[in-house]
């Protein structure tokens, strides 16, 4: 159906690394080869974390989340959000930033207020993983198998979206496995720096906010 994308992810005090039956929870400052606690959950597929929530995706019930101050104990899930309220409970990956989270899905793609709990939303198919900075805007890949691989933005996160009201597509040669985005770090209008892992190499773009088709790109390909 699709690819679950087992991850790691760091918030101080802890390391989170998800697996397929939960998620190891390791102390950032100590032994890395010691689990301070465990979260069991079978069918995780991925995992993010804040000072106050731990969110874990799952490939069968959507997103669960718990307290950080249990996460060493005795720990308590309780869904978050779940069919309707997000496209399909078959979350391939999500990642926050700030007040938000993002979450793709085998449906669509999903985008969440953490604070109101709120929600925005689109179809699709062909979908793989996100980018959510603090500053609300988000990226996610589309890696359809019959067409051009792009990376999408979508600068208003107030409304649902279609094709036709993203931001901007990135098209890219090659399948986008992982993004990565450094925040204001363009020098040019508060823009982003965009880190593309491809099936071919790395992608960095620097974005032009308003100039997109102007954005500097630089190419580093794996020789074949």
């Amino acid at each position: 159906m699709g690819t679950s994308y087992y991850n790691v992810w760091t918030n101080d005090p802890f390391i989170y690394k998800s697996t397929i039956s939960g998620v190891n929870v390791y102390d950032l400052g100590g032994d890395l080869l010691s689990i301070l606690g465990f979260i069991d959950y079978e069918n995780t597929s991925g995992v993010w974390a804040d000072d106050n929530y731990v969110y874990i995706a799952t490939s069968v019930s959507g997103i669960y989340r718990c307290d950080v101050s249990t996460v060493t104990g005795t720990v308590t899930l309780t869904p978050y959000k779940q069919y309707p309220e997000i496209t399909s409970n078959y979350v391939y990956y999500i990642h926050g930033g700030g007040d938000y989270l993002c979450a793709t899905t085998a449906s669509g793609v999903d985008h969440y207020d953490l604070t109101t709990g709120s929600g925005i939303s689109t179809t699709i198919s062909g979908i793989s993983k996100c980018f959510q900075t603090e500053r609300g805007e988000f990226y996610y890949s589309y890696n359809p198998s019959d067409a051009d691989k792009e990376l999408h933005v979508v600068y208003d996160n107030t409304n649902n979206w279609t094709r036709e009201a993203l931001g901007y597509v990135y098209v890219v040669e090659n399948n986008i496995n992982d993004i990565h985005v450094t925040e204001t770090t363009s020098r040019y209008n508060n823009g982003n720096v965009l880190f593309l892992a491809t099936s071919s190499g790395v992608v960095v773009i620097e974005e032009k906010p308003g100039d997109e088709e102007n954005n500097n790109y630089k190419y580093y390909y794996i020789n074949t």
